[in-house]
């Protein structure tokens, strides 16, 4: 019979697992759990019109409400706060395709429609600031006039027509 050796990493992870494991059962018990650091409790969200009336999950949900106990409580004045700069919400492009070609982030056929997908993309179309900007080699940009569908998920354009080169 062969001893299996854990880490200790290993064995908190396990500890957690199955202290976690429990929680979770107790919740589904219709129990409340309370610890030093946290109290856990279920609670049914929605209206029952009359006594007969039974849970219906197209009317009621079931909501987990937990609060901070007394270690937790302890522990918020003694948290170093520190100002920090924001991150500010940056386009995030996946993919370009090309409805002329039927190519993706290769080439672009003027005339054409474009699809630009990714997130955080919709942009205010009454800023010139703002749109989609192809940039030549050069450095000069040319912005997309033409926009379809302007939703945060997906860009499409008519590809201007512009002078041959790389963008």
């Amino acid at each position: 019979m062969a001893v299996v050796q854990r880490s200790r990493k290993q064995r908190l992870f396990l500890f957690i697992e199955e202290y976690s494991a429990a929680i979770e059962q107790f919740l589904k018990d219709g129990n409340a759990v309370n610890t030093p650091l946290f109290n856990l409790s279920s609670s049914i969200k929605g209206v029952f019109h009359g006594e007969e009336e039974s849970f219906d999950p197209s009317q009621h949900s079931v909501r987990i409400n937990i609060s901070a106990w007394t270690r937790l409580r302890q522990v918020a004045p003694q948290i170093r706060t520190e100002r920090v700069q924001g991150a500010s919400p940056q386009p995030d492009p996946l993919y370009l395709d090309d409805l002329g070609s039927g190519t993706r982030n290769e080439e672009l056929t003027p005339g054409n429609i474009a699809q630009l997908k990714g997130s955080r993309l919709k942009f205010n179309t009454g800023d010139p600031q703002q749109g989609i900007f192809l940039i030549a080699a050069d450095g000069t940009p040319y912005r997309a006039e033409v926009v379809s569908r302007n939703k945060p998920a997906q860009l499409d354009f008519l590809v201007p027509d512009l002078p041959q080169e790389d963008y």
